[in-house]
């Protein structure tokens, strides 16, 4: 059973009793969140707003369409907070987010209210708020949340359309330029077709197959498609080598 993670109002511990790290495990839920967004080399980082001893100081990002909606939007606004909600996946023992839904304004940083409104704002408002009611049904769904912990609890639904998946397919792996795993369908009309692969346990696990095994190397897998900027990136649940006879 997956484990929740709800991060909310992080308060200071009582005089004496040190703060401990969160401990994050693939499959956790982040179900709030106030973060700023950080663009940088190797990917977008989400830094939580206020900082904490139980929090790492950033968060990398995983491709999504909520991550890319979200880059747009802080290009936008570039000083604004966002409050966010998210998959835990772990990345050689580092957490990595995939937001479940689109990041909602912070209210802290909405601007002071004027004597005047324009229409677009009173349509920008009623969109925020209609965005508030969805993520207020989400934790709603996901019971009781804690100020910083774990426990279990059923799955919390995404307020994403469902993505696409990859069921029981075979193919090869290959590697890319930065020397990590890329998964190529064989069949018909897979002509063409390359997915990377999200950062995860098992992405983890298909880079010491292809270290052992070599590039080239054959399995099945079963995953989801997650699409950013144009790219169809597979996040992989499970998958199995395909013995070769001789």
């Amino acid at each position: 059973m997956l484990l929740l993670i709800a991060l909310l109002h992080l308060t200071p511990p009582p005089s004496g009793v040190p703060e401990r790290p969160v401990r994050f495990n693939e499959g956790a839920r982040v179900l709030s969140l106030n973060i700023r967004l950080e663009r940088h080399p190797e990917g977008t980082r989400l830094v939580p707003s206020s900082p904490s001893p139980t929090l790492p100081d950033w968060f990398q990002a995983a491709p999504c369409r909520a991550l890319e909606r979200l880059e747009d939007a802080s290009q936008r606004e570039p000083h604004q907070e966002w409050n966010i909600a998210a998959e835990v996946l772990m990345d050689q023992g580092k957490p990595v987010l995939l937001l479940t839904r689109d990041a909602l304004r912070s209210m802290s940083q909405d601007p002071e209210p004027t004597s005047q409104e324009n229409p677009e704002e009173s349509t920008s408002r009623s969109e925020q708020s209609e965005a508030d009611e969805i993520a207020a049904r989400l934790r709603a769904a996901a019971g009781p949340m804690l100020r910083a912990g774990t426990t279990t609890t059923a799955p919390l639904p995404d307020d994403v359309s469902r993505a696409a998946r990859v069921v029981d397919r075979q193919g090869r792996l290959v590697l890319c330029d930065n020397g990590l795993p890329r998964f190529v369908p064989e069949g018909a009309g897979q002509v063409g077709v390359v997915y990377p692969i999200l950062p995860c346990r098992i992405r983890t696990a298909l880079s010491r197959v292809v270290g052992r095994q070599g590039e080239g190397v054959r399995i099945r897998i079963t995953g989801r498609i997650h699409r950013y900027r144009e790219t169809d990136w597979l996040r992989p649940e499970r998958f199995q080598l395909v013995r070769t006879g001789r």
